[in-house]
């Protein structure tokens, strides 16, 4: 279940559709799809208006749990240096070239069922919503968006 938050971690900083990046995501459908549903899980429960903890019990699942919130929480839309090119820590110019299951285009797109990646836009509400402290990210397009937050 962590490799879901890093699976987020690679989608959400401009590195979708990158091979090389470290996640444990291997080739066959079944997992990526199994780690798609948990990290839309985990979405779901972090837009929850009534959420607790206690709801996802005790242990190792709220520890994944809190980590994912800490994770979008810290996020800003803040700019960095990476090796070729500027990139901000919500970044999902690359996000065409990862395969997405609808469970997770459901939070990340505006249409969820459209199977044209060219078609795909990123649901900025929900990203305003799943990023509460983010003034910006960038787009399906590698343009810098506003937020409202």
């Amino acid at each position: 279940q962590v490799n879901a938050i890093n699976y987020w971690a690679k989608i959400s900083t401009g590195y979708a559709g990158h091979s090389e990046y470290n996640v444990k995501v291997d080739e066959r459908r079944f997992a990526l799809r199994k780690t798609q549903q948990f990290l839309a899980d985990m979405i779901e429960f972090e837009l929850s208006e009534q959420k607790t903890l206690q709801d996802i019990g005790s242990g190792y699942l709220r520890y994944v749990q809190q980590l994912f919130h800490h994770f979008v929480f810290t996020k800003t839309g803040k700019q960095y240096q990476s090796t070729y090119l500027p990139l901000y820590d919500i970044d999902f110019r690359n996000i065409r070239n990862e395969p997405l299951y609808p469970c997770l285009r459901q939070y990340l797109l505006i249409d969820a069922d459209c199977e044209d990646k060219s078609k795909w836009v990123i649901n900025a509400s929900t990203i305003e919503r799943i990023y509460p402290k983010a003034t910006r990210y960038v787009d399906q397009n590698g343009n810098l968006q506003s937020l409202s937050n």
